[in-house]
């Protein structure tokens, strides 16, 4: 699978488990613990999704933000 396959899986997948994170620390309140800490806990596999993106998007990171600038 290449990697615009890839992002296209990866991308929308960070979005779900952002909001999830969103929604749990905002209803934290609410919501029961058991429930909380499931959710909360979604938020190690953003973390491992947000780290894959950067893998696959090396590239460009490497170009656009590790460039040295031109004097």
């Amino acid at each position: 699978m290449n990697k615009q396959k890839q992002l296209t899986i990866i991308n929308p997948l960070m979005g779900i488990f952002l909001l999830i994170q969103a929604v749990s620390g905002a209803l934290h309140e609410i919501i029961p613990d058991s429930i909380f800490e499931l959710l909360h806990n979604a938020g190690w596999v953003f973390v491992i999704l947000a780290i894959y993106h950067v893998y696959l998007n090396w590239a460009w990171v490497k170009k656009n933000l590790l460039q040295r600038p031109k004097s």
